[in-house]
């Protein structure tokens, strides 16, 4: 729970719905300053989350899930064969939905 807790306070982005790749400094110039919210990455986070939800009852958890996949469901067709880790995702989350 405690690196779920931190991972979501250091890397989620309420914005964009997704966690970004890393934190941003200050002093980051040119390319470093952009927002890469990776697909794979957060659709791992996704299934963590949605597990983590079903062990704690934590709704947060779920919440942010859902925001991932949501987030990403518009653009799967752009991924094509690269999607298949959000649909892992979106099963795994449906899954936690019935199961609680």
């Amino acid at each position: 729970r405690a690196l779920a807790d931190r991972t979501i306070e250091k890397f989620y982005n309420p914005t964009k719905l997704a966690f970004l790749d890393r934190t941003h400094l200050p002093e980051d110039k040119g390319p470093m300053k952009l927002e890469y919210t990776p697909l794979d990455e957060n659709a791992i986070l996704a299934v963590s989350l949605s597990k983590l939800f079903l062990k704690t009852g934590n709704k947060n958890y779920l919440e942010k899930a859902k925001h991932i996949v949501s987030s990403f469901s518009g653009s799967i067709a752009e991924y094509g064969y690269a999607s298949g880790s959000l649909a892992l995702a979106a099963l795994q989350l449906k899954k936690a939905e019935i199961e609680s």
